[in-house]
This record gives C-alpha cells, sequence and structure tokens, in this order.
C-alpha cells in the first residue's frame, strides 16, 4: 500500500490539472490490489477484513480520482473497482464485496 500512499501524495500536488502514469505505476497498483484481496480472501469474517477493505477504499478513491479529475484512462478491471467499491463505506456493501471476494468472484470476469 505504500505506492498508493505515494501515488495519492504525488497526484494531490498536481497543478497543471495532468497527471503522468507510467507502466510502473499501473504495475504497483494491480500488485497492491491483488495484494489486499489476497489478505481479505484470508480473513474470517467482513469485520476481521476491515482494515484490509479500507485499503481497498483507498485505491478505489486513487483509481476514480484519476478517472474524473485528470481523464487518465484505466483497465477494464480498474474501472469495475472505481464502479463496484464506490461505496466503500456502506457496511452492506463491505459485507457484500467481502463475500464476493471470499468466492473468488470479486473483479474477475
Amino acid at each position: 500500500m505504500r505506492s498508493i500512499d505515494l501515488l495519492l501524495r504525488r497526484i494531490s500536488s498536481v497543478s497543471s490539472g495532468h497527471v503522468d502514469m507510467h507502466a510502473e505505476d499501473w504495475l504497483l497498483i494491480e500488485e497492491d490490489i491483488d495484494a489486499v484481496l489476497r489478505k481479505v480472501g484470508s480473513c474470517a469474517s467482513a469485520e476481521e477484513a476491515a482494515p484490509m477493505l479500507d485499503d481497498l477504499g483507498k485505491i478505489q478513491e486513487l483509481l476514480a480520482r484519476l478517472r474524473f479529475k485528470y481523464d487518465v484512462p484505466l483497465s477494464r478491471r480498474l474501472r469495475r473497482l472505481v464502479r463496484e467499491f464506490d461505496r466503500s463505506d456502506d457496511p452492506d456493501l463491505r459485507a457484500f464485496i467481502f463475500a464476493k471476494i471470499k468466492e473468488g468472484r470479486f473483479l474477475t470476469g
């Protein structure tokens, strides 16, 4: 998640309205998502997974900002994360997403 924090700081300091994203940035984001999903998948409950779901919400926030504020194109998988986890503060959605992750059905297909 350190890469997400670094990217959030980097885009927060942008004054030109344009963000340059590099292949390495996208790779780090994808790796962070995969790591969070693995950690969530190893949890017994949504409550236990809460810190990791918070991390997933932080990633979603970064991606939404890139897409809607800076018009940065996202891959299909990343667009799905932005859309499907938009209300990461909603306990019902968090429970639903937790169940999908446990079943291996979140951001697949």
